[in-house]
């Protein structure tokens, strides 16, 4: 099978086959990254194998472990479900907590 090669860049590269800004470079074969015929496979292979009843069971397995009190399984469901926090503004009596303020 022979294997296409991808351009990326006409920079020059170091002598370790690597851009200024740290990036692979032209004709570097480790620069490649998975062929996306193998990645669209295992993507079929894993939807073949899994059914909506499975993917029931795993939700209901993490609701229930979130309720136990894994704080993994609670961080990895309401991040799903809600959507992640970009960050948390905590409140302190009157005062709200900003993390860009400089203090003297």
């Amino acid at each position: 099978m022979k294997r296409k090669t991808l351009k990326r860049s006409t920079a020059e590269t170091n002598g370790a086959g690597r851009e200024a800004s740290g990036r692979f470079g032209a004709g570097n074969k480790f620069g490649l990254g998975r062929p996306q015929s193998q990645v669209q496979k295992l993507r079929e292979a894993i939807v073949a194998c899994v059914t909506p009843e499975d993917v029931v069971g795993v939700i209901q397995k993490l609701v229930q472990l979130a309720k136990s009190g894994d704080v993994n399984a609670a961080k990895v469901l309401l991040d799903r479900a809600v959507g992640r926090v970009p960050f948390a503004v905590i409140q302190l009596e009157d005062d709200v907590y900003d993390p860009d303020e400089k203090f003297a």
